[in-house]
């Protein structure tokens, strides 16, 4: 019986058609996030309307973002929290970006390194705050000042654009977000 589960016709499935059929609900989802999203953006929501959105189709929508050097993506919503993790080789995506790292830091940052970051997420009133909490890169772990040292001296130069630990707006009339551990909702003002 080992592999073999009951589908809903109660007839025996093979495990490769359960993870068939994980995976096509698993691809299905992003272009479901990706409506929901252009909804949002069409700014033909009501005031107060709400979109719930689940950790599914955040999941399959990250896979579908990530820069080349990112593999094996994953979120995990929690209370105002959200965990992401993934393999990253930091020298493809250098490479991607357009950076030609020395040949010291091409020696350490070659190959897939498994990577977890945890933050903190709030918004109200038109805005949002990320604190990132945790960072662990390859089994160790980075936090309190190392990590502030981290962001200042090597994400922040490498992506300005990035607002970590600072109030920024939100855009398309989005008043906040609520997240728990299935969803996401997201509310338009």
């Amino acid at each position: 019986m080992e592999g073999l589960a009951r589908g809903a016709t109660g007839r025996r499935v093979g495990s490769s058609t359960v993870i068939r059929a994980a995976a096509l609900v698993f691809l299905l989802a992003a272009p479901s996030l990706d409506h929901k999203l252009a909804l949002i953006e069409s700014n033909r929501l009501k005031p107060g309307s709400r979109v719930v959105t689940t950790a599914a189709e955040w999941n399959a929508w990250v896979a579908d973002q990530v820069p080349r050097g990112v593999t094996r993506t994953h979120l995990d919503l929690g209370e105002n929290r959200v965990t992401a993790s993934a393999n990253i080789d930091f020298l493809k995506v250098d490479r991607a970006a357009g950076n030609a790292p020395n040949w010291f830091l091409a020696s350490i940052l070659q190959g897939d390194r498994p990577v977890t970051v945890t933050a903190r997420i709030q918004s109200a009133n038109g805005r949002a705050r990320v604190d990132v909490e945790r960072v662990q890169v390859a089994g160790v772990a980075v936090e309190g000042r190392a990590l502030d040292f981290l962001i200042q001296e090597y994400v922040i130069p490498h992506y300005p654009q990035a607002q970590v630990s600072q109030w920024f707006p939100l855009h398309y009339r989005i008043d906040h977000f609520e997240i728990h551990p299935s969803s996401c909702t997201i509310v338009l003002r």
